[in-house]
């Protein structure tokens, strides 16, 4: 009786299939995980700088115009010559504090600043806006920004931001097909030789 020859044998090849489809496997999520953890990082990074620059430069400007505003105001409390657009501007006297307090609490209790507030518009469909506050003794002085708008281009922006992550990940995992591929493919080719060698070299 003849011992069988285990490079004929085709249950002793299926640990080698297997570890090559685990190096296979490997290869392919190791591009994937490489890739999508790249963009995510890139994506969340671009993310919080745009809407920290952003969040910066209304504050800025919102601080400015209230100054520009009291300033004006005490030239002119009649007419306050002041050139801001897409803001709306309010300025009470102490006889218009308790009114202020009935008709916006929150204005009312806030401190001088730069707030982000939730309101109704007169139609009653919410929005967001930010209110800049600067309370003096004789005029109290408030400056709304509506960022409705604002809200909404970040929005676009993240979505755009996720379906580049979705088409850089799908890239990712295609090239890590491709790479695995080219890998594995002289390492196959190498075992074959071996394996022809050694069923050669038997006597």
């Amino acid at each position: 009786m003849t011992a069988s020859n285990p490079d004929e044998n085709p249950v002793a090849h299926k640990p080698l299939q297997r570890r090559r489809r685990r190096l296979r496997s490997r290869i392919i999520w190791s591009f994937f995980l490489l890739g999508l953890g790249l963009t995510l990082l890139l994506a969340l990074s671009s993310s919080w700088v745009r809407g920290r620059v952003e969040d910066d430069l209304i504050v800025d400007m919102m601080n400015r115009n209230i100054q520009e505003f009291e300033y004006q105001y005490r030239l002119n409390p009649q007419d306050p010559k002041v050139n801001i657009q897409e803001m709306r501007m309010f300025a009470f006297t102490p006889d218009k504090f308790e009114s202020v307090r009935r008709r916006e609490p929150d204005w009312y209790a806030l401190g001088n600043g730069v707030h982000t507030l939730n309101g109704k518009n007169e139609d009653g469909t919410p929005f967001r806006y930010r209110l800049a506050v600067l309370k003096k003794p004789q005029v109290w002085f408030f400056i709304i920004y509506d960022t409705t708008e604002s809200a909404r281009r970040d929005e676009n922006f993240r979505e755009a931001v996720w379906v580049g992550v979705a088409v850089f990940a799908l890239v990712s995992l295609l090239l890590g097909w491709w790479s695995a591929s080219k890998v594995m493919s002289p390492v196959t080719d190498l075992a074959q030789r071996l394996r022809r060698a050694g069923r050669s070299s038997d006597p």
